[in-house]
């Protein structure tokens, strides 16, 4: 379990590629296909997972990579925004360019503001814009990451409780005629030993069959 949970707290904690708007602060129309990047920059949001150096790509590219353009009424958490706001707020696209707040994912198709969705990416001039690598929190790993840690130990408490059950069911079925008969009573004890895995299944004895002082044998 814990070998499982690894690979999710190794994405707890990456670089990701941030994007912000520097010179230009206006973002360009979806539907306007006359728009001029001089005057403002175009954001795509594209594919989780999508790591291409996008900063010299046209419109053709980034649709042909499954991107989307994004407007400038587009809703997006900014993530350890300036100013004396609640961390993962909701603001719009354009306003979060306005105050070159740096932006690294956008919503999922269907409409999901988990985090992990989509990543941002800029078309634009050169110095209209700025990319940069930052590390990023992605708490969306760390539950799962959590959860298997937890059933490294759950499991096997489990699985003990349910086998300590099945002794003490085998063992009052299979001397349940000397119990009955003869009022023996059987009680196992495990030996947690690193070297010894077995342990003693001790019988005690009614008094009337107790001739010495020990009360167990």
């Amino acid at each position: 379990m814990v070998l499982a949970a690894t690979p999710f707290f190794l994405q707890i904690r990456k670089e990701l590629p941030e994007v912000r708007c520097t010179k230009t602060t206006q973002v360009c129309s979806v539907v306007d296909p006359e728009y001029n990047l001089s005057t403002c920059n175009k954001f795509w949001c594209c594919p989780y997972g999508f790591h291409e150096d996008a900063n010299k790509w046209s419109s053709k590219n980034f649709i042909q990579a499954g991107c989307v353009a994004l407007p400038g009424s587009e809703p997006l958490r900014a993530h350890n925004r300036a100013h004396n706001r609640q961390e993962d707020d909701e603001s719009k696209l354009a306003e979060l360019c306005r105050e070159n707040v740096g932006m690294t994912h956008c919503k999922c198709n269907n409409g999901v503001t988990r985090m992990g969705c989509g990543v941002i990416r800029i078309e634009g001039e050169n110095g209209n814009f700025q990319q940069t690598l930052v590390t990023h929190d992605d708490q969306f790993y760390q539950l799962p990451g959590q959860v298997l840690c937890q059933l490294g130990w759950i499991i096997p408490v489990c699985f003990s409780h349910y086998k300590t059950g099945v002794q003490k069911r085998f063992l009052k079925a299979f001397f349940n005629d000397w119990s009955m008969k003869y009022g023996v009573e059987t009680k196992y004890e495990f030996n947690y030993s690193c070297t010894k895995w077995y342990g003693k299944l001790y019988f005690i004895l009614p008094q009337s069959f107790q001739t010495a002082a020990e009360h167990t044998i």
